[in-house]
């Protein structure tokens, strides 16, 4: 009979990591070992998985200590007027440590990843220190409205934001994007977080249909990694599935899997991922899914089947924070002001807005068109330019663009984080 292993070294007290692996399984990987090497392998095994536990905690330690000193950094920064982003830096830094890296054979995905987070909660800190001193106020709490209920990327990317603001979070989950605009315009939320570009779909139309109405300002932005799962009951495989749920975009994101792979699965469209990642758990059969985050399928009792489904590998969204007034922004921030314009019809038109950013020596960073409601065949541009709203020059430009278009509109100046 195979010894208890969970009793002789008590798991639960001794190493919390491996309380949460189901003794039997552990039971059966010593029962195919050899009968004399059992007890020397189950202390080796407990006695690295103690090692490892002390070096998560230092990993812990040091990065504690890292943004203890990036938040001084960000003090020193605004009281000297410094920048507070330096990009080619930032690459330089990360190269170098991916040369490192692999001198202690390191995967550089791993490195660069690991430090565009650390990288980024960096700037966030330091970033939520400046805008804190130029808009003299400090955020008790918030009131901060995204897309479907918890589990969704958008309430993902709501956390992300909050967190460097406020400790005090009321989280509203709606069930549409004009729902989340409507209730910052109604004073019911502070903020609404919405996608609107993702790096393999593309933008999103009906967030910038929205964007064009509203009176709400953008005042910041950041983007999520996204890693998209499908996700299934407990007792559920993937030849099980005739099913599957989630919002349009990520079908659209995860097109070569499916057709590749599964074409003849039905496709239900839902309100959100992590809306229909509920379904999918209040179903509870192993033929139906949903594609979604697995935090979301955590949250919801569901097991990855398969993750990393999108058609390129680096995913990323796009979020922009909305809310009823503009904040100050500071030019040690890398900043961008959106506009909205629409153009007549007439030869050379937009051809002739354009050339008055040139002119005035405006980068423009993007730009997407979007049909008008009224004319499939009328368009309105959307721009993201790069400066500051508020300097002498793109104010020249916003004036004379005025006489060049028959729609203009400032959608907001905020700091800009490009990743894609």
């Amino acid at each position: 009979m195979t010894e208890d292993i969970g009793s002789k070294y008590n798991l639960s007290s001794k190493n919390t990591l491996l309380s949460n692996i189901p003794i039997n399984i552990i039971n059966k990987q010593f029962e195919r070992s050899n009968k004399s090497n059992i007890e020397s392998s189950r202390n080796l095994l407990y006695s690295l998985q103690d090692k490892l536990i002390e070096l998560d905690d230092k990993i812990l330690e040091l990065i504690a200590s890292r943004r203890k000193i990036s938040t001084k950094i960000g003090y020193i920064k605004e009281k000297n007027n410094i920048q507070l982003k330096d990009e080619n830096l930032e690459q330089a830094l990360i190269k170098a440590l991916i040369e490192k890296g692999k001198k202690r054979n390191i995967n550089q995905t791993l490195v660069k990843q690991l430090y565009q987070a650390i990288i980024e909660d960096s700037f966030l800190i330091q970033k939520s220190i400046l805008l804190e001193k130029i808009n003299a106020k400090k955020v008790k709490s918030v009131k901060i409205a995204f897309l479907g209920p918890q589990g969704s990327y958008s309430h993902s990317a709501a956390r992300k934001y909050v967190n460097y603001h406020s400790n005090n979070i009321t989280e509203i989950s709606c069930s549409s994007f004009s729902e989340v605009f409507n209730q910052v315009e109604s004073g019911l939320a502070d903020y609404a977080v919405l996608p609107i570009e993702n790096s393999t779909s593309g933008y999103i139309k009906e967030v910038y249909d929205l964007l064009k109405k509203t009176d709400l300002h953008i005042i910041n932005e950041m983007s999520l990694k996204i890693d998209h799962c499908i996700l299934a009951s407990p007792n559920s495989t993937l030849e099980n599935i005739e099913i599957v749920y989630s919002h349009p975009q990520p079908f659209k994101q995860c097109s070569n899997f499916f057709n590749n792979n599964y074409p003849n699965w039905k496709t239900v469209y839902c309100e959100s991922t992590s809306s229909a990642i509920q379904k999918v758990a209040k179903i509870n059969q192993p033929n139906v899914a949903a594609i979604g985050s697995k935090d979301g399928g955590d949250i919801y009792g569901l097991k990855v089947l398969k993750h990393n489904l999108a058609n390129k590998k680096e995913n990323f969204t796009r979020f922009i924070v909305l809310s009823r007034q503009a904040i100050k922004d500071s030019d040690l921030l890398p900043l961008k002001t959106t506009i909205v314009m629409k153009t007549g019809q007439q030869s050379g038109a937009l051809v002739d807005a354009l050339l008055v950013l040139q002119n005035h020596k405006i980068v423009i960073k993007k730009i997407e068109s979007s049909p008008t409601f009224q004319n499939v065949w009328n368009e309105i541009f959307y721009l993201d330019l790069q400066g500051n709203v508020e300097t002498i020059e793109m104010q020249k430009a916003l004036k004379e663009l005025e006489s060049k278009t028959i729609f203009l509109k400032v959608l907001g100046c905020y700091p800009y984080n490009d990743l894609f």
